[in-house]
């Protein structure tokens, strides 16, 4: 079987390959170091600690999220209140995040048609301070419909960072590629239930 590298494999999915196989690839390839019966499990309390030490949190809500989105937009509110933070949505889901007491300067939604450029480009600016920093990043239901959006560019951000720590909380693809692996915590739960029903 021919090896791709990782941004071959992205270029590959871009152009509308069967996610199936790119799946497949990047398993073979060894783009997860962290398996599912090696997922961790992390309370709530812990997940708070982590955003608490933090100067800087980057979210990721994914196209995976359903459920009482309400209570959980309320959460991630709370859990981000008196934070640094900057979220990437790719769901159509602003007005919900903002009624939640979101900041609106703090969000960008960029598969929204419609999305102002410049709140994307606020994130980049946002994110072009973070390096150095105590960031804490956390992937919420990311799969791989975009990963050029979150997945990997997240992942590339903490590779860089090495004071960073990464939580991703997915039902299906918890893992955590080999490179930041020792820096992340993969947890295999539905985020929406977790940040809702833990305490």
């Amino acid at each position: 079987m021919v090896q791709y590298s990782r941004n071959q494999l992205h270029e590959k999915f871009k152009k509308g390959k069967e996610i199936s196989k790119l799946l497949a690839q990047l398993l073979e390839f060894g783009y997860t170091c962290r398996n599912t019966e090696r997922t961790e499990y992390m309370t709530y309390e812990k997940l708070r600690e982590e955003v608490r030490k933090a100067n800087l949190v980057l979210v990721g809500l994914g196209e995976e999220l359903s459920g009482d989105m309400e209570s959980f937009y309320q959460a991630l509110a709370v859990l981000l209140e008196k934070k640094d933070y900057f979220i990437v949505s790719l769901s159509g889901n602003r007005d919900a995040l903002e009624s939640a007491g979101l900041l609106s300067d703090r969000i960008t939604v960029p598969l929204t048609e419609g999305e102002a450029e410049e709140s994307w480009e606020r994130y980049l600016h946002w994110l072009s301070f973070t390096l150095n920093q105590n960031l804490c990043i956390l992937e919420l239901g990311v799969g791989f419909s975009h990963p050029e959006i979150i997945r990997f560019p997240f992942e590339k951000t903490c590779y860089f960072n090495q004071k960073s720590h990464y939580i991703r909380i997915h039902e299906k693809f918890p893992q955590l590629s080999a490179e930041i692996a020792a820096r992340g915590t993969s947890v295999q739960r539905d985020p929406v239930a977790y940040l809702t029903i833990e305490d």
